[in-house]
């Protein structure tokens, strides 16, 4: 399993995640107008409502094993850390 971060922006990952299952495009979007989104192909797997503060965890799959990304957010809306886990393994982690 392997994902390489692709585009870092505010409030929003993506990642390209090759796994025995095939390639894949995640995204984690923080940025929409109350919700939070996680993105497969373009294809939304995960929408949240997010009124009073960031979901903390989301879990999906990707290719038929279990994913979650795990966010913390500072409170001047910036990405404090993210982590993409799919099966058991994390396959990237930034300020965890």
């Amino acid at each position: 399993m392997d994902a390489k971060l692709s585009q870092k922006k505010w409030l929003y990952r993506e990642w390209e995640v090759s796994s025995p299952a095939g390639r894949f495009r995640v995204v984690y979007s923080g940025r929409g107008s109350g919700f939070e989104s996680i993105l497969i192909d373009d294809v939304i797997v995960v929408k949240t409502t997010s009124v009073f503060w960031f979901v903390q965890k989301f879990e999906f799959s990707i290719g038929g094993l279990p994913a979650t990304v795990e966010v913390r957010v500072w409170p001047r809306m910036t990405l404090r850390a993210i982590r993409l886990t799919v099966g058991d393994e994390v396959c990237y982690s930034e300020g965890f």
